[in-house]
């Protein structure tokens, strides 16, 4: 995952832009100690108790039907849509809403904050798939102007960790809840002094699980810096980082390794307003190293990722030259030792920060203005030959640009989106890597429309999933296509009238 943005899911990242959401996954609340059970009115069934049978291909998705009921999440079956769309979520009125949504690992239960219950007021709310409809609010109940910010669903699917202002207005905190026990929490981060917060960006659990990691001005104000809390000793945390002074600043984005062994971090830890990029043995908390080469003055970074063996990082910068971010690679064995990845770029031309690590750690895709400037093409480079890279589009149409795209969980082919043929319609492509020397094919049938986004491989590399104005321009809908069958799209949602549109979708990944 880039760690650049948030990585949990938090408020307004739904309907602010239509994104499609990465599929992650005791004492109670109350100050730093004490039970948080919610009185006997409020207390609520658990839905996600693990017993259920998950379903097969399930796709959710957010949709107003006809642009004038809510916006409500409706659950299809992948490889039926003929057997329609049920409404998954508890009942909405026109004035609520669903602020954010994931899917559980194990593909059984969805997790969302909404205002179901209380509008204006927002809370976490979970729906076993086998009975939708049918919801049990996680949080304990709130007070006036508390609200749930943001949350990310455990690796084993059976707690969500999610920041709120629950026990004191105005204070976000960090909580823990297990889906098997709704409105019974652990509150993790230790008391805050006054003014403190937890950011609601970046809350993680480690990969097992084990650990769970956030952001917090905790020991001064103004001053976010890392904690780490072990789950099973809530309360008690320890900083990540490396020494800060008053003056430093936390970039959004930090995380784990995919091994769960290093944290990285972006911040201008040693150069006021320079940021750079760190990383932290989980075994030594407290002692950084940084990855990047010295820098000295005017250079910055945009964003990283490990590389999923999690023996490197790739992160791009203005290194080399002021104002052109270009693609990096450092092995955590030899930090400040950095190789540019990219060849050299068109004056005005830079790599944009959307780059992603194939599955097998061979090689990076990434967008940028490479050959011409203004011009955003995508290109593959391998790790063990840098500086060499391979255009994955086809050639664009004067004016084209590639858009979006997205590595197949099997690496063995790259989808795209970009106005390639028609200046400002976008459509769907995709590159075979196996046999090479293939060229890109399009994906969608002839379509009226001009968006496509979000896009979405199927787990089993076998279907993407796309949103088009693909039948009626200007009316989103949500597609499949099998990736035998180019050309042929399958409609998902359920019918939809004048004014509907689907917002968003997710799938198992």
């Amino acid at each position: 995952m880039i760690f650049h943005c948030l990585h949990n899911f938090e408020r307004n990242s739904v309907q602010s832009i239509p994104l499609l959401a990465t599929l992650l996954l005791a004492a109670c609340g109350g100050g730093s100690s004490g039970d948080s059970t919610p009185d006997t009115p409020d207390e609520v069934d658990a839905v996600c108790t693990g017993d259920s049978t998950p379903p097969s291909n399930p796709v959710l998705y957010l949709s107003d039907i006809d642009g004038v009921r809510p916006v409500n999440l409706y659950l299809a079956d992948r490889d039926q849509p003929e057997a329609g769309s049920v409404v998954v979520n508890g009942p909405l009125t026109a004035q609520q809403s669903i602020e954010s949504f994931a899917l559980s690992p194990d593909n059984r239960c969805v997790v969302y904050i909404s205002d179901e219950d209380n509008t204006g007021r927002f809370s976490l709310y979970s729906v076993d798939l086998a009975t939708p409809g049918v919801s049990a609010r996680l949080n304990p109940a709130l007070s006036a102007n508390q609200d749930v910010l943001s949350f990310v669903i455990s690796p084993d699917s059976r707690e969500v960790l999610y920041t709120a202002d629950q026990d004191v207005s105005n204070q976000t905190e960090l909580f823990l809840v297990e889906l098997a026990q709704p409105g019974v929490t652990v509150q993790v981060n230790p008391e805050l002094i006054a003014e403190g917060d937890v950011s609601s960006r970046d809350i993680a659990f480690s990969p097992d699980g084990s650990q769970l990691l956030y952001a917090a001005d905790q020991r001064t104000v103004g001053l976010f810096e890392i904690f780490l809390v072990e789950k099973s000793v809530p309360g008690v945390s320890a900083v990540v980082n490396g020494s800060f002074a008053e003056f430093v600043t936390l970039a959004t984005g930090f995380g784990f390794s995919p091994d769960g062994n290093w944290i990285g971090y972006m911040a201008d830890q040693d150069i006021d307003t320079i940021r750079e990029l760190y990383a932290v043995d989980v075994s030594s908390l407290g002692n950084s190293v940084k990855l990047n080469p010295p820098y000295t003055g005017e250079e910055d970074l945009c964003t990283f990722e490990f590389r999923p063996d999690s023996q490197a990082v790739a992160y791009c910068a203005d290194q080399d030259t002021e104002d052109k971010l270009e693609l990096y690679a450092v092995s955590l064995d030899t930090p400040g030792i950095s190789t540019k990845l990219n060849p050299p770029i068109v004056t005005g031309g830079e790599v944009r920060s959307d780059f992603q690590h194939a599955p097998g750690s061979d090689y990076i895709v990434y967008v940028a203005d490479q050959e011409t400037a203004g011009v955003d093409e995508l290109y593959r480079v391998n790790f063990d030959s840098p500086g060499v890279s391979e255009k994955v589009n086809a050639a664009l149409i004067d004016g084209g640009d590639v858009d979006l795209f997205e590595i197949r969980p099997d690496g063995l082919a790259i989808a795209y989106v970009a106005d390639q043929d028609t200046n400002d319609v976008f459509e769907l492509y995709q590159l075979s890597l196996v046999p090479p020397g293939e060229m890109a094919e399009k994906l969608n049938p002839a379509r009226v429309g001009n968006d496509l986004i979000p896009i979405a491989y199927s787990a089993d590399s076998a279907h993407i999933m796309y949103v088009a104005d693909e039948a009626i321009a200007g009316r989103q809908q949500l597609y499949r296509i099998d990736l035998d069958e180019a050309g042929v799209s399958v409609q998902l949602n359920t019918l939809l009238v004048a004014g509907g549109q689907v917002f968003d979708f997710i799938i198992p990944r």
